[in-house]
């Protein structure tokens, strides 16, 4: 979710662009934390079409737009393999006309959610953390795409530096 809402608000720091966040880790949505925002209630809401986009959309200056979420779902891949979802994003960008669209999802491994996406992403960035992930992680979600989502790339998040003091650049 950091990544996400960093890569949204960097994107959306380009002049005229028009940039979208969208809070998709319905298993435990966490972006309105990171904004410090109240959520206007359960995403679902919006993706089932019962709630209007402007009801779950907070604009923060004139380039981005971030659709938050209150309340984790149990049935969470459920609603993102259904139509409506694929119905809601595509009224986003009938009527934000997004230059990029950031969704924030859960991690792959963990469940289906990610490739219920399938057919509704460009690519995929996968982040990972320097902390817990290992390469085997990493190996495993590069074939759970492979031929099903193409991957943009991997973010090393949270790294950590154990030889700091051995290459220092312009130092003996």
């Amino acid at each position: 979710s950091f990544t996400a809402a960093n890569l949204a608000m960097a994107l959306a720091r380009r002049p005229g662009s028009r940039t979208v966040l969208l809070d998709l880790d319905l298993r435990r949505p966490g972006l309105h934390n990171l904004f410090g925002a109240t959520p206007g209630g359960a995403l679902r809401d919006f993706l089932d079409g019962t709630q209007p986009m402007e009801s779950r959309f907070v604009r923060v200056g004139r380039t981005l737009a971030i659709g938050f979420n209150s309340e984790a779902a149990a049935d969470a891949g459920d609603i993102l393999h259904s139509a409506e979802t694929a119905q809601a994003l595509e009224s986003i960008d009938q009527l934000l006309d997004p230059d990029i669209m950031v969704l924030d999802l859960p991690p792959a491994l963990v469940s289906d959610d990610v490739l219920a996406m399938r057919g509704k992403l460009d690519a995929v960035l996968v982040v990972v953390d320097g902390k817990q992930s290992t390469a085997k992680d990493i190996r495993a979600c590069e074939a759970l795409f492979e031929n099903r989502i193409p991957l943009m790339g991997v973010v090393l998040n949270r790294a950590q530096d154990r030889g700091l003091g051995r290459l220092r650049y312009g130092q003996d």
